[in-house]
């Protein structure tokens, strides 16, 4: 796949998108804002513990929230996700095991 830029001067650039960039690194400040984690597992866990520091206002959806989990400051709504859960979240972390519920987030 192809990708199109255009720099500020008006210059189209192309660059071919292969899977050793399909990742990058953003910088966003997260103080306060609205963090939806849907999942309450591990991998929830470490997205958590990750954040924290930065002091967001996490809200956690799970049917199911560990333990550890319930120790940090986060909003706990134990049940199943909603479609509605995204609205007024600034970022969402899809931290589930189900690949149907991952996909259908992003």
């Amino acid at each position: 796949m192809w990708r199109k830029d255009i720099t500020k001067d008006g210059i189209e650039t192309y660059f071919k998108i292969t899977e050793c960039i399909k990742y990058q690194s953003w910088i966003f400040e997260i103080e306060n804002k609205n963090i939806l984690v849907v999942g309450g597992g591990t991998v929830a866990l470490r997205k958590i513990e990750k954040l924290s520091p930065f002091k967001p206002s996490i809200t956690v959806v799970s049917p199911k929230i560990c333990e550890e989990i319930l120790k940090f400051n986060v909003k706990a709504v134990e049940r199943e996700f909603d479609d509605n859960d995204l609205n007024g979240a600034f970022c969402v972390i899809s931290a589930t095991d189900n690949e149907q519920v991952n996909s259908h987030i992003g």
